[in-house]
């Protein structure tokens, strides 16, 4: 491959060092063969294309108030239909001019057996992504009813009982929309992600040309460089919002619920949904961090990520400010779970800078419980019961799990389906059940949350199998740690209905199944 002719140095099963030939003919083992470096112009526009798109719809997904309204999904969804093009626009250059990007896959030397199990494990996640979605089509198009919300009352039509049904086909049309943009955003990410940038070649051949050496990413580091500043900019601004008391998102647009400035967290309508963004983003912005550290110790980074760090003490500060209690517990364990990280991924060989992380996090986590403490004191009280009346209404819900165990009601139709449950007319009518789990699977049925929780599976593993780029655990563990707070937090919330967190919860999962640990 041009450009790739340098003698490079891997590491063998055994951690011996291997020559370029014993990488290549890993790969040719595979099936694999090198690529000429550049790419051809039309591959490479496609590329930048995609860049652009990914990077616009991280931005603005939680500053058009969470992604929440039809106007805002609408722009997302043509967005990831633009990222679904442009990757099948790639795929069709690939295959016409016989081209294949070099990804970081090149220098991996795993052994065949264990290289085609993450091959059979990516295409079945890739054929989980057309299940869920052909399971959304069916269930829309073989409706059962549809609600009118108008005069309140379901019109039933006839459809195939052995196949999924909707109980609200307009509802799940809406959702089948989102989703098909979800799975184009997540493998366009995800293809984006594992090719290598020429920056990465020419560091690649720069480095000491040993897979110890290997360079971070300069995709990767670019991608939650902007999540991590984008995050903090967006705390700033509920910071402000919040003390200057105004009852309007972004000071200018009125909501119908929520109207009192204590129950919005900046441009999102609902507290906890901003803090379950805010808490999805900072443990991931440590974990850059302290990847970025270590190479700065090592004379391989300016100390700019120091940056880093007041961005995440940012974000804590508005976490525990936010009122959430949800939040703040769940901001808490990550906070105390990311300080030990810490030292555990050091064995306890701390530098300065681990002091100086560890400093101004206790700082954070300080102004954050003192800003507001009477508030946060007042509402922390009722913790117990207030969830007790969350389970509460999860009773009435899990009936509907009961009675509805296979397809489920269909995705999005749990708010119509949920009205038929209420004891009177004049009963409470909850938007969504404020437990995703529970939710999922009345709306998708056994059937449909299997093939979630094994789809989550897989990402969660990829990273135990060789391909694609090589991270430290400071990394791989607080994306770990990030996920598992939000999937926390969705069993007494619902941070899942949200587009701009879902779709950060996406990529996360596109950065993992791209990543292999060292």
């Amino acid at each position: 491959m041009k450009g790739m002719s340098a003698p490079i140095e891997a590491r063998g099963s055994e951690g011996e060092p291997a020559s370029i030939g014993d990488v290549e003919s890993s790969r040719e083992r595979r099936g694999c063969s090198p690529s000429e470096w550049p790419p051809p112009t039309s591959h490479a526009r496609c590329d930048l294309a995609t860049e652009i798109l990914l990077f616009f719809m991280m931005v603005f997904a939680p500053w058009a108030f969470g992604t929440t309204e039809d106007w805002s999904m609408n722009i997302m969804d043509a967005a990831g239909y633009g990222l679904g093009v442009l990757l099948l626009a790639k795929c069709l250059i690939r295959r016409r001019l016989g081209y294949r990007p070099p990804g970081w896959d090149f220098f991996d030397t795993g052994t065949p057996e264990r290289a085609r199990t993450t091959e059979l494990l990516m295409q079945g996640l890739a054929w989980l992504t057309v299940f869920l979605l052909l399971y959304t089509f069916i269930s829309a198009a073989n409706a059962r009813a549809a609600y009118d919300w108008e005069n309140e009352k379901f019109r039933y039509r006839d459809c195939i009982a052995w196949l999924p049904h909707s109980y609200d086909g307009p509802a799940t049309w809406r959702a089948f929309s989102n989703y098909l943009a979800w799975a184009c955003f997540l493998w366009a990410l995800r293809d984006w992600l594992w090719t290598l940038s020429e920056s990465d070649r020419v560091a690649m051949e720069a480095e000491t040309n040993s897979t110890r050496s290997r360079p971070f990413p300069f995709r990767l580091r670019r991608l939650l460089w902007v999540l991590s500043v984008n995050g903090a900019m967006l705390a700033l601004e509920m910071l402000m919002q919040r003390i200057d008391g105004t009852v309007k998102l972004l000071w200018f647009r009125e909501t119908l619920y929520n109207q009192d400035s204590g129950s919005q967290l900046g441009p999102f309508a609902y507290r906890a949904n901003g803090a379950q963004y805010l808490n999805l983003i900072w443990p991931v912005t440590l974990g850059l961090w302290s990847t970025l550290e270590r190479r700065a110790g090592r004379g391989r980074a300016p100390s700019v990520h120091h940056v880093l760090l007041v961005c995440a003490a940012l974000m804590i500060i508005v976490t525990f400010i936010s009122l959430s209690r949800g939040a703040v517990v769940v901001g808490a364990i990550l906070l105390m779970a990311s300080a030990l990280w810490l030292g555990l991924v050091r064995r306890w060989r701390i530098t300065p800078g681990v002091w100086g992380a560890w400093a101004l996090l206790g700082l954070a986590l300080v102004s954050g419980l003192i800003l507001d403490w009477d508030s946060l004191a007042g509402r922390m009280k009722e913790f117990v019961p207030h969830f007790k009346g969350r389970d509460d209404v999860s009773v009435m819900a899990r009936r509907m799990a009961e009675d509805f165990p296979v397809f489920g009601t269909g995705p999005e139709t749990f708010q119509p389906v949920y009205l038929l449950y209420r004891i009177s007319p004049e009963g409470y009518d909850p938007g969504q059940l404020h437990n995703d789990w529970l939710e999922t699977r009345i709306t998708f049925g056994w059937v449909g949350f299997g093939a979630i929780l094994t789809a989550l599976a897989i990402v969660l593993g990829k990273c135990f199998l060789p391909g694609g780029m090589r991270l430290r655990i400071d990394l791989v563990g607080t994306l770990w740690a990030a996920m598992a707070g939000c999937l926390l937090h969705a069993r007494w919330d619902l941070p899942f209905q949200v587009y701009a967190i879902v779709l950060t919860f996406l990529a996360y999962c596109g950065i993992l199944i791209s990543t292999t640990r060292r």
